[in-house]
This record gives C-alpha cells, structure tokens and sequence, in this order.
C-alpha cells in the first residue's frame, strides 16, 4: 500500500505510524492502525484509478492533515473539482 500510495501527501507517515503500532500493539493502537491502514487502501486505490487532485485531495485531507470529522476538511480548492467528478455538467 506505502509504495501504491507513494508521493501523496502524509502516505509515508501513515505507513510508518502503522508500522511502529504494529510492532508494540494494544487494543486502541490497533484500532488506530486498522483506520489508518483503511484510509492508506482508500488513498493507494484512489492513486491508480481517479484523477490526481482527486487523490491528492483525499490524501491530504485524510492522512497529511488534522483528523477531523467527516465532511469538515478543508478542501483547498479542489471542492470545484471533486464536484464536477461526482455530478458532471451540474
């Protein structure tokens, strides 16, 4: 996933944080690394079938940035862009 994923933005750290949690596990560490090792799959996926920014903009938000809730990252410009692939011509 690290190398699917490589070059978009927190990917390496989110591949080492998942690493280091795995050498020394407990109960909520797994949790954590199994959010996100999903979230690492999602970017590494998006990576090789959607559209840069559209990857770029995931990683960002997701694996580089502060965690927060869904739907209040900030977009950074790309909400333009994600709409138009989501609803085409609207």
């Amino acid at each position: 996933l690290a190398a699917e994923a490589a070059g978009l933005p927190g990917a390496a750290a989110a591949a080492a944080e998942v690493g280091d949690i795995l050498r020394r596990p407990d109960e909520a560490r797994a949790r954590f690394a199994a959010d996100r090792l999903a979230t690492l799959a999602a970017a590494a996926a998006l990576a090789g079938s959607a559209p840069p920014h559209v990857a770029e903009a995931f990683s960002r938000t997701r694996l580089a940035g502060p965690r927060r809730t869904i739907g209040a990252n900030d977009l950074a410009g790309a909400t333009d862009l994600l709409l138009e692939r989501a609803l085409p011509g609207i």
